[in-house]
């Protein structure tokens, strides 16, 4: 309650208008408590500062809400009884709860957070490019093989063409997993800053992806006729799955179908994995161990489907 003058208001309020952005300003008498309790009318100024639509509304909440105390005002015996009756009338306001969207936002979605994701997708994008020329590395001796007919002759053998690829799937095993392990020791002992998930997540998603990329390299080992073949089609494949899966740049107001063709890129995978983990959502684990022999498997295929063309030449 005010017990100032009048024209000391006004001038409070011009001031408070021209100096602050405020929708509306209050001054209450000085009676106020005492004719709360007399359930009286409650002597009350509303100056309006700006073109604010909500000012109607406002306005029309507060008389009901001064009429709503008076009213509670008359029938209490004083102040604190007045202020528990306010309390115990106060309306019930419904409680918000999270709730993950369905459908296109689902688990099956590419959302992502991209201002708590994007240094872990630009660490991902360099890694990406490491496990490429790793993979090019081992293809380098396929291709080696193929001139100096070792390949040839192995095809020739009792040997299937399943075993030729599992026993190049060792090798990628292997390196991937001391890529995943100098990639999780650089990143403990040299990065400073924090990629929002832990460190076994952080390696879960680094072997995965790094299983796919080795393994992608060694099918383009099988189709490509020379190493700089091979060198061009690596890069071009990187670049490309980069690029469309969102490494660089935030594509979360891209065109649907755009999105869509981002679903096709591992990169994007691992970023949405890590934005569940984020979340503190642990199904991260299966939808990523899912996904992955899903690329594994087209890989396979697509690497046998190439040795037997091999084969027929």
């Amino acid at each position: 309650a005010s017990k100032t003058n009048d024209d000391t208001i006004l001038a409070s309020v011009k001031y408070t208008a021209q100096n602050d952005k405020v929708g509306a300003a209050v001054v209450l008498g000085t009676d106020m408590e005492k004719d709360l309790l007399e359930g009286k009318k409650i002597d009350v100024t509303v100056y309006r500062m700006g073109g604010d639509e909500r000012y109607s509304m406002f306005s029309t909440t507060l008389k009901n809400t001064l009429q709503k105390y008076a009213l509670l005002g008359s029938k209490s015996s004083g102040l604190d009884q007045l202020l528990q009756k306010i309390k115990d009338n106060q309306p019930e306001v419904s409680k918000l709860k999270k709730v993950e969207p369905q459908g296109g936002n689902s688990i099956l979605g590419m959302d992502v957070d991209y201002k708590r994701t994007g240094v872990f997708g630009g660490a991902l994008a360099i890694l990406t490019v490491a496990f490429m020329v790793s993979g090019v590395l081992v293809l380098g001796s396929i291709i080696k093989e193929r001139e100096n007919l070792v390949h040839t002759r192995v095809l020739l053998s009792n040997a299937s063409d399943i075993s030729y690829l599992l026993s190049k799937f060792a090798v990628v095993f292997f390196t991937t997993t001391i890529q995943t392990i100098v990639a999780v020791g650089s990143y403990c002992l040299m990065v400073r800053k924090d990629v929002g998930i832990s460190v076994v997540q952080f390696a879960f998603i680094v072997f995965l992806l790094g299983l796919i990329f080795n393994l992608m390299s060694i099918c383009i080992g099988i189709y490509a006729r020379s190493m700089m073949t091979a060198l061009y089609l690596a890069f071009i494949v990187w670049m490309i799955t980069a690029l469309l899966g969102g490494m660089y740049f935030d594509i979360s107001g891209a065109s649907d179908t755009f999105q869509r063709i981002a679903m096709l890129m591992p990169q994007r995978w691992g970023v949405k994995a890590a934005s569940m983990f984020m979340n503190g959502n642990l199904s991260a684990y299966p939808v990523l161990l899912v996904v992955t022999s899903a690329y594994l498997i087209v890989i396979m295929v697509a690497s046998v489907i190439g040795i037997r063309m091999n084969r027929k030449e």
